[in-house]
């Protein structure tokens, strides 16, 4: 017969396995096939600079501090959430073509050259 004590480790082991198994499965799905990927750090974007096909997805992964993407210019506007350390700042599929001017908003990031652009150019294969 099982002790009091064996149950309640059981069921504390139970409850640690299903916590552990949902904190792997993250939020961040939806950007696991982005055709590009922007990693972000302190004060910068790396690629700066990227030129992609009409319908392409971009995804920028923070690996250190708290950063966000603002679109300052462009066909379209959007905003993508600040994250802190290793995280995915979130990801965008490009639908209109042209140059998308963005920034870091947080404090003084933008001045500390954390700037970047992506051209959406027509497909190539076209």
């Amino acid at each position: 017969m099982i002790s009091h004590l064996e149950f309640k480790l059981k069921i504390f082991f139970y409850f640690l396995l299903i916590f552990l198994f949902s904190c792997d499965n993250d939020d961040n799905n939806d950007y696991i096939n982005s055709d590009f990927i922007v990693n972000v750090g302190s004060y910068y974007y790396n690629p700066q600079h990227l030129e992609i096909e009409l319908g392409q997805s971009v995804r920028w992964i923070n690996s250190s501090g708290f950063h966000d993407v603002e679109i300052t210019s462009g066909p379209i506007s959007f905003y993508l959430d600040a994250c802190s350390g290793s995280c995915v700042i979130g990801a965008y599929t490009f639908n209109q073509l042209g140059t998308y001017n963005y920034i870091c908003s947080i404090s003084n990031h933008a001045q500390q050259g954390m700037i970047g652009s992506i051209t959406v150019v027509e497909n190539i294969d076209n």
